[in-house]
């Protein structure tokens, strides 16, 4: 009897065994082809629930040190979903898991100090919590529950963890993934406000463009430019472009910032000319804040530079923390060099505009003072046309007698 009792105990667990390796490359079959968060997160939980017949599974995502349920089964689960639950990164058994970077099993749920109980899940006797993680890097945790006291086992932890370390590969193409469509639309972005900024001659209207654009394409807070005054070597706005129907319009036309100014961002970003990110505005002694501006949380000032020449700093800034990464300043560094070549070749073509129109005025005066029969005739027509040239001063020509 012994014997045929050990004996349908290892075809129990082989055939346990063999559901589990089954299970998991179902879940690694279904995540290869999923490149959506909540449409991979919804999946897993779903067929480990449904492969193992566990009372209760979810997938908490890690942010910053909080714990942020993403999936998880059943009416509880949705629940949860829906009122935002979240765990503390240390607390309970998910929390440990992340913490640690470690597989937590609770075999009786009841003699665990640790253990945090929740009330839509009441019949909870056992738990496992895995880290969903790549390295030393945790993206969330797997966490399983059962409703008997030893209902899970090391078993449970190696099927879970083969289909944990499935998640963390299939999470992080997730990202990849996302970071590349975000980029590919930033560029595309650049793209469309440096063509639209390229065909408006007057520098103003062009910067005034391009900061509005900016600030809608890249959904942020808020945007400026400041232009550089090498005569004060001072740092004035010149145009800002903020949310539609924002009270809070910046400080266009009101702010100037001395190049040598410490506590400025964008002084920084002039003075060294590279790109100068805050994630975190209000813990930067450098940061100097605008009244105007309540919500900056994070900020970006990168330089507009043609050659050598410094023509202003682009600055952008963010109601959320971390809100900008090196790749952000890259895309923002692209802009800033195509609207400053822009604004350069702008100039210029106002400087040649100026200077025909004057060599005009010059050959017309010169036309006709030698048209003039006499000495006092052409002294007149001198006068006259000068006193227009400088905007209708009066001009007075005397003859020396001598």
């Amino acid at each position: 009897l012994e014997l045929e009792e050990l004996q349908i105990g290892l075809e129990q667990r082989v055939a346990a065994r063999t559901k589990a390796i089954a299970t998991s490359a179902e879940v690694s079959r279904s995540l290869s082809t999923i490149l959506n968060r909540e449409e991979l997160v919804k999946e897993v939980v779903e067929q480990v629930q449904n492969a193992f017949g566990y009372y209760h599974a979810h997938i908490y995502l890690l942010k910053e040190d909080k714990l942020i349920m993403a999936g998880g089964t059943g009416e509880a689960g949705a629940s949860m979903l829906a009122s935002g639950h979240t765990v503390e990164k240390g607390r309970g058994l998910v929390g440990r898991a992340a913490e640690n970077n470690q597989i937590v099993l609770v075999s009786d749920t009841s003699t665990e100090e640790d253990w945090l109980p929740n009330i839509l899940l009441p019949d909870t006797k056992s738990e496992i919590a895995i880290p969903i993680a790549i390295g030393d890097l945790v993206l969330g945790v797997l966490d399983v529950q059962q409703n008997e006291k030893d209902g899970l086992d090391q078993e449970d932890v190696d099927s879970l963890s083969a289909i944990a370390n499935q998640v963390a590969v299939a999470m992080q193409n997730v990202a990849t993934s996302e970071i590349s469509a975000k980029r590919a639309k930033e560029l595309t972005t650049v793209a469309e406000i440096s063509t639209t900024t390229a065909a408006i001659q007057d520098s103003f209207e062009m910067l005034s463009t391009m900061v509005h654009l900016t600030q809608r394409g890249f959904d942020l807070y808020h945007a400026h430019v400041f232009r550089y005054d090498e005569a004060s070597d001072e740092l004035r706005i010149v145009a800002c472009g903020y949310k539609e129907g924002d009270e809070h319009k910046g400080t266009h036309g009101t702010t100037s910032i001395p190049l040598a100014q410490e506590q400025s961002l964008v002084a920084r970003a002039a003075r060294t000319r590279e790109p100068v990110i805050v994630n975190d505005v209000r813990n930067e002694p450098g940061w100097l804040p605008n009244s105007e501006l309540p919500d900056t949380r994070a900020e970006l000032a990168v330089p507009m530079i043609v050659g050598k020449e410094l023509l202003g700093v682009l600055d952008v800034q963010a109601e959320n923390l971390s809100a900008f990464t090196e790749e952000d300043a890259r895309i923002q560094m692209t802009l800033a060099s195509q609207i400053a070549t822009a604004l350069q070749n702008a100039e210029s073509f106002a400087n040649a505009q100026r200077l025909a129109e004057r060599e005009v005025k010059l050959s017309l005066i010169t036309k006709n003072i030698q048209n003039a029969s006499t000495i006092e005739e052409a002294m007149k027509i001198a006068a006259r046309e000068l006193g227009h040239a400088l905007g209708g001063r009066r001009i007075i020509v005397s003859l020396d007698p001598t």
